[in-house]
């Protein structure tokens, strides 16, 4: 996802 968009990333990761 784009950088700065809280959101559950698929690593875990919000703000990957």
């Amino acid at each position: 996802y784009l950088h700065g968009i809280k959101v559950p990333h698929h690593d875990g990761d919000p703000f990957a």
